[in-house]
């Protein structure tokens, strides 16, 4: 006799199949009920799980971000300084992401395609949702300490991360290196002055070397096959 699902495991494999549909197919392409179809379920043990098709992408965006935001808190709990905490707390963000490619890579095909720009930007949404708070936390820790001069830790996040994304949008080739070098230390000094900290401070480069590094060491095998163990292990 077949052991049923636990509730948990249910939802975790709607999320693995549709996110495989969904970069197979296309987010427009793929169906509610082929996601139903795939698991072997009922219409209704879905709708127990998800009130439409946009509730998976974001369930998939929130499981993976909220990941990422302990990793943060842990760094902020360490005995170094907060400039250092900062710059971990920004390499533990880069090495996640190279950790998690695969699934990235299959996010990122999922919502290709103008027609999805409303769900690309609430994908983006969820990510600062959870992590902006983490790292507010410890620029405000920061602020405290008298390091960090920012009006509010919050803003800061905030930008902090709209900083990211904006470099990661619009980065030079790898190949290209003097180039991508002078794009992230420009950067690095725009995000000092911000935080009001020495030129230098703050290190994006080589946190972002590595990430991408091991992105295109990895990249062929990722693109390879939909189910990814590490990518979905709890």
């Amino acid at each position: 006799m077949q052991r049923r699902k636990s509730g948990a495991a249910r939802k975790r494999e709607f999320l693995e199949v549709a996110l495989c549909l969904f970069s197979e197919q296309g987010y427009d392409g793929t169906t509610i009920q082929d996601i139903i179809d795939a698991v072997g379920v009922s219409k209704g043990t879905f709708y127990h799980y998800f009130g439409s098709k946009q509730d998976v992408v974001e369930e998939l965006a929130r499981d993976l971000t909220e990941r990422m935001a302990p990793l943060i808190e842990e760094i902020a709990a360490e005995d170094v300084d907060t400039v250092e905490k900062l710059n971990r707390a920004i390499n533990a963000v880069q090495e996640f992401k190279a950790e998690h490619i695969a699934t990235r890579a299959r996010m990122r095909r999922s919502l290709a395609g103008s027609g999805n720009l409303y769900l690309a930007q609430r994908v983006i949404d969820i990510m600062f949702e959870t992590v902006a708070d983490p790292f507010a936390a410890l620029i405000a820790e920061g602020m405290r300490e008298g390091v960090f001069d920012v009006p509010s830790a919050e803003e800061a996040a905030h930008y902090l991360l709209s900083m990211m994304l904006s470099l990661n949008r619009s980065l030079p080739p790898l190949q290209d290196a003097a180039a991508l070098r002078r794009r992230v230390q420009f950067y690095e000094h725009a995000l000092a002055r911000v935080l009001g900290v020495q030129p230098g401070a703050i290190e994006l480069l080589k946190p972002l070397l590595r990430r991408l590094n091991r992105e295109r060491k990895h990249r062929e095998e990722a693109n390879q096959y939909c189910g990814d163990p590490d990518a979905w292990a709890l």
